[in-house]
């Protein structure tokens, strides 16, 4: 008789011929008077056990992860975001899972993994504890396991900070203070007259005479990637025309610029400049229209309603009368 792994044949006194595919505790048994006939049958039962058994075999985290970060999570979130979570991954999960099947991850590995996280950084803490957490319900939904053991977790939780926006005084120091830094002065300007944020100054466009910035918004998801906003071009920024159309935004050092704001108040974050921007703007403008500028999501019909209500010649009369 011919010798198969996992299928071992039989040569009955009847004459027929049986065949019997077993395999991780599955057994199933093919009779037939034709030997090839059966051995074919017992083989095309085998590869798809053998199919099943492999869609089945429990997945490491890490493999998990990657697929849900790549093809789950990225088609429904912005580039900018996605890139922060990858490198979560890479530095924070990545080695400290290593090979660690999903179904081996115990409550008591998870919180003496985000004691260590978060007795560094409650934001590395809050960061990761969203990758897991949503990994592990993705885990469930395809059959890994049964229960999410982050339920059983608690993390130490992060309290953000709000940003401040400077005082009269503080600006005008600060318009003093970047003229000794040429190369930052115009972005620094333009993120504090337009609420640009960090990411989104390398996509301004500025058209003087219909007195409007156009900004690509970094903040929304990968299937809005296309949608920008104009703002007011406000007067503030008229006297450096020539400077801003001549300035090249598509090639600046971010890190840099963060740590020049530093320099000249080192107490303060860089995105003070657009919490400065929308608190003077909130004087005069509604809390709608101000959102609008600064980029804030607001929904289709909302976005809407605004722009149709208010036409962009009456936003820039309103933004017109804002003083910082």
């Amino acid at each position: 008789m011919p010798k198969f792994k996992n299928i071992h044949i039989y040569n009955k006194a009847n004459g027929y011929f049986q065949a019997l595919v077993s395999i991780k505790g599955y057994k199933k048994w093919f009779t037939g008077k034709v030997l090839s006939q059966v051995v074919k049958k017992a083989k095309e039962e085998l590869a798809k056990i053998k199919l099943s058994i492999e869609e089945k075999e429990v997945k490491r985290f890490n493999e998990i992860c990657e697929y849900w970060l790549e093809n789950v999570k990225r088609p429904f979130i912005s580039d900018r975001y996605y890139k922060t979570l990858l490198n979560r991954y890479k530095c924070l999960i990545k080695n400290e899972f290593n090979d660690l099947a999903v179904d081996k991850i115990t409550p008591i590995f998870l919180q003496n993994y985000f004691k260590n996280i978060t007795d560094k950084s409650t934001r590395n803490g809050e960061d990761v504890k969203i990758i897991i957490n949503s990994v592990l319900e993705y885990a469930i939904g395809n059959g890994y396991i049964t229960t999410n053991p982050m339920k059983a977790v608690i993390v130490k939780k992060h309290y953000r900070i709000n940003g401040n926006a400077l005082s009269k005084e503080e600006i005008e120091l600060f318009k003093q203070k970047i003229n000794d830094f040429p190369k930052y002065k115009i972005p620094l300007l333009v993120m504090l007259y337009t609420g640009t944020r960090e990411s989104e100054i390398s996509s301004v466009v500025f058209d003087f005479d219909k007195r409007s910035v156009t900004i690509k918004n970094s903040k929304l998801k990968q299937h809005q990637k296309n949608f920008y906003r104009t703002i007011p071009l406000f007067k503030q920024l008229l006297p450096y025309k020539d400077e801003i159309l001549s300035y090249d935004f598509s090639n600046i050092n971010f890190n840099r610029i963060g740590k020049v704001f530093k320099l000249i108040f080192p107490l303060y974050r860089l995105n003070y400049l657009r919490h400065t921007f929308q608190t003077f703007s909130r004087l005069f403008a509604s809390k709608e229209i101000v959102n609008l500028w600064a980029g804030h999501v607001l929904g289709s019909d909302m976005t809407d309603r605004i722009y149709n209500h208010i036409p962009f010649e009456e936003q820039l009369k309103i933004a017109d009368k804002i003083e910082f």
